[in-house]
């Protein structure tokens, strides 16, 4: 609700036409949440994989089988060979920095491909997906 209406709300908390109104917000959000549930593609396997971009989610073993099914999934973009071995040494390389809630995905993927010697082949795959948004 907006600034104007939840003032409204706040200095006429019995006001007739006040709940019918807060009835029908609420149906249009519960109407619009479950349309989008139902038409955005959240189960696309695309997407699901290019979630293991999320630096956050480096070390865990879904986020190693989600890069895995990406490289499968671009395959026809990106090189392959040797790339389940460069998704394992990156899930597991302390020396890569930690991703902090503040931080820039786009940036910290920086990090990773200064390291064009050690991930050659995730670096193309990292470009990739993170290049589709844009």
């Amino acid at each position: 609700v907006g600034q104007d209406a939840d003032s409204f709300r706040s200095q006429n908390p019995t006001h007739a036409l006040l709940k019918p109104f807060l009835q029908k917000l609420k149906n249009a959000y519960t109407t619009t949440a479950s349309y989008l549930q139902k038409k955005l593609p959240l189960a696309s396997p695309t997407l699901i994989a290019l979630s293991a971009l999320d630096p956050s989610l480096r070390g865990h073993s879904q986020a190693a089988v989600q890069l895995k099914t990406l490289s499968r999934l671009l395959s026809h973009l990106v090189p392959t060979e040797n790339i389940h071995l460069e998704i394992v040494r990156y899930n597991v390389d302390v020396s890569l920095p930690r991703f902090g809630d503040r931080d820039c995905v786009v940036e910290w993927w920086g990090h990773v491909f200064q390291r064009k010697d050690k991930y050659p082949a995730l670096i193309s795959l990292v470009k990739c997906g993170l290049s589709i948004f844009h």
